[in-house]
């Protein structure tokens, strides 16, 4: 009896090393990173710096930062397109 119960428990810890489990794990595809190339340019136009600002050129400078507030929310954060 002895025998048989040590057999058997041989067997069973054996046979994992033989049988192979199939991988149900599903891969994803890996995230391309995102290129330089595709991101939107940004204008080159100089921020609007308070010693800019004079009774003189008050309008225009509004006009410059109400401008710059509107690119920087209109623009794509880096890594989301």
């Amino acid at each position: 009896m002895k025998r048989w119960a040590w057999l058997l428990l041989l067997a069973g810890m054996a046979a994992p090393g033989c049988v192979m489990v199939p991988n149900n794990q599903i891969e994803e595809p890996p995230v391309p990173p995102v290129e330089k190339s595709d991101l939107a340019p940004r204008p080159s136009v100089p921020p609007v710096m308070p010693e800019q600002v004079n009774d003189n050129n008050v309008q225009e400078t509004f006009q410059r930062l109400s401008d710059e507030v509107e690119r920087e929310r209109n623009a794509t954060p880096p890594g989301q397109r």
